[in-house]
């Protein structure tokens, strides 16, 4: 039996009956550091991973059929990705209730304008479709440099990740409502200068809310770059391009890095407001991995600060 043959025979047993297109969302059964040395070169598109059933994967067909090569078991969540739904939506909104970029912006506005003892809207610059990257600052004296703890917070680097920009408009709106009677929190704020960028990547977010209920590339990753987009989260300069497990230098792949460091508008943005402000903590949300990572990322080594990230 043809060796190819083989293959798409396992797939079938052990995955399902294979797809005429589209990704499928997969739970493969990797566990050891053994497994994903062996998954690596496939570049596959990871979700997340967890102790208690695998590595959750975006599949393709071809992918089905690379892991039935090397002998890996799988199960199915959903068939086809590109068909989940979600409840009925609020006019404005998409996914029943998840924030529009065009909501997050007009009610960035309107916590400005409402706190303006608090807050301060700005611009870190264009995205690469030009729309605004937008930063909110946060502190008892929101339009001054003061010498107070820096910290930095943003979501949706990832434009599937939609969950991701709702955190930090939660935090800000919580700021608002009880800034004035809740002492702790007034004292966290008035000590530092927080600055919240909400979402990173505006144009994947808006392509992500225009086209999540057709076909399965949809629910896109990247920024808006051509051809295929870069992964924002892999464009930072620190030790870029250190593997081609962590990142990839194919532009097709799911954490293409990008042709240089800071290639991206989006991550030069970024750049520029941590040379100009030297952050002393910095957080990035992202979604459904249920992880909490710390660095380094490239080297299994703590990093000086270890103690205090682990706190």
């Amino acid at each position: 039996m043809p060796a190819r043959l083989k293959a798409l025979l396992v797939l079938v047993l052990l995955g399902g009956a294979v797809r005429a297109g589209g990704l499928e969302w997969v739970v493969v059964e990797a566990h050891t550091p053994g497994d994903f040395a062996l998954l690596a070169p496939l570049n596959l598109d990871v979700l997340s991973h967890n102790t208690r059933d695998g590595l959750h994967v975006l599949a393709t067909d071809r992918d089905l059929e690379s892991l039935a090569s090397l002998g890996f078991r799988w199960r199915t969540v959903d068939y086809d990705f590109s068909q989940v739904r979600f409840g009925a939506r609020r006019e404005g909104s998409f996914y029943g209730g998840y924030r529009t970029i065009a909501e997050m912006e007009a009610e960035l506005v309107e916590l400005a304008q409402a706190h303006p003892n608090i807050f301060y809207l700005f611009s870190l610059g264009p995205s690469y479709m030009e729309r605004d990257i937008w930063c909110m600052k946060v502190s008892d004296n929101p339009t001054q440099d003061e010498e107070e703890g820096k910290l930095f917070i943003h979501g949706n680097t990832h434009a599937r990740e939609i969950m991701t920009l709702e955190i930090p408009m939660y935090f800000l709106n919580r700021i608002a409502r009880d800034y004035y009677t809740d002492p702790e929190l007034a004292r966290l704020i008035d000590s530092h200068e927080v600055y919240v960028v909400p979402s990173l990547n505006p144009d994947g977010h808006v392509y992500v809310e225009e086209h999540h209920d057709g076909s399965p590339y949809g629910w896109r990753r990247k920024n808006m770059r051509p051809p295929d987009g870069v992964d924002l989260n892999r464009n930072y300069g620190h030790m870029w391009g250190y593997d081609d497990h962590g990142s990839s230098p194919n532009p097709w792949a799911a954490t293409y890095r990008g042709t240089a460091p800071f290639s991206e508008p989006e991550t030069q943005a970024v750049h520029t407001l941590f040379q100009r402000v030297g952050f002393d903590f910095a957080m990035s949300y992202h979604s459904f991995g249920e992880l909490l990572l710390l660095p380094w990322g490239y080297v299994n080594q703590p990093t000086p600060d270890e103690e205090t990230f682990r706190a």
